[in-house]
């Protein structure tokens, strides 16, 4: 359902839009906490024209099919290359399942993904 709802607000939008359900993800902590910026390098390749790569996690929805992206956040400006949304204030119009990334910077992602197999994730936490 929900990349239904993505392709139609891409469409209404005119923005491209890239869904894997392919690529195989293995069962790992590693690959299941780095495959955003997986998907992300490959979208760029898939879209090497866009400004700007949306990661989008599988449980978001869209509140306001009307609103276009830009009347939400400012991506004109050149100093920002990332934009990651927190939990607060509550109702902001971009949750935190989303999250925003310039082309300037997507060897980041290729470079972060590279060093997944190296990072300690906690499995049990105390919240």
């Amino acid at each position: 359902m929900t990349r239904l709802i993505l392709e139609q607000y891409s469409k209404l939008h005119q923005y491209d839009f890239y869904y894997d359900a392919e690529t195989p993800v293995p069962l790992i902590t590693s690959e299941l906490h780095f495959r955003r910026c997986l998907l992300l390098t490959q979208a760029s390749e898939a879209f090497p024209e866009c400004d700007w790569y949306v990661w989008m996690d599988t449980d978001i929805y869209v509140q306001s099919m009307h609103r276009r992206i830009e009347e939400c956040i400012d991506l004109t400006d050149p100093t920002i290359l990332y934009h990651v949304f927190h939990e607060k204030p509550w109702l902001y119009p971009v949750n935190t399942g989303v999250k925003f990334i310039h082309k300037s910077v997507i060897h980041w992602e290729k470079e972060i993904y590279s060093k997944r197999e190296n990072v300690l994730i906690p499995l049990n936490r105390n919240w």
